[in-house]
């Protein structure tokens, strides 16, 4: 049932790698470790190509495994993008044409955003983490995604460059 509700997920932003997560076996218990590495294999598979440098996972709730992915991968840098909360709300209803089933309650909704919310404080104020998480804000890079794509460039250590911006090269 988990892959199952995963590939529904899934099916939204990533459809793609929804036919390559058979590879998962859940009858077998792995570690956390060891799934980030099967999903790195999905990627690779999906996207025909041998390594990635960079990974990203675009959900919210990514945020509360942050303590566990710093001490698995110590070399790793993460990036927690806040969003206004009417125009997370907005975009779920969005969600109501395609499958009405993902459309969380808002009570729900409102719950995981305080979570989320308390989670970011935590680790902004967590002086262990500082040199290893960068927030942005949603609103932020819509309005000058070249300015916030240059600092998180520097977080990383890597090059800007404009062609980043061009979204027909993704």
């Amino acid at each position: 049932r988990l892959i199952s509700e995963l590939k529904d997920r899934m099916e939204l932003a990533s459809k793609e790698l929804v036919s390559h997560l058979d590879i998962i076996d859940i009858n077998n218990e792995i570690s956390y470790k060891e799934l980030f590495y099967k999903l790195q294999d999905i990627l690779e598979t999906a996207y025909k190509c041998s390594s990635y440098g960079y990974i990203a996972a675009n959900d919210n709730w990514v945020v509360e495994f942050l303590p566990l992915l710093l001490e698995i991968f110590p070399e790793a840098k993460f990036i927690i993008m806040i969003r206004d909360p009417r125009g997370a709300v907005a975009s779920s209803l969005g969600l109501k044409k395609n499958n009405p089933e993902l459309v969380p309650s808002m009570y729900s909704f409102a719950r995981h955003v305080r979570k989320h919310m308390a989670h970011t404080i935590h680790f902004m104020n967590t002086s262990i983490y500082s040199d290893r998480i960068k927030v942005i804000q949603y609103e932020s890079l819509s309005s000058d995604p070249g300015g916030i794509l240059s600092s998180v460039c520097d977080f990383l250590d890597i090059d800007y460059d404009v062609n980043m911006l061009n979204t027909e090269k993704f």
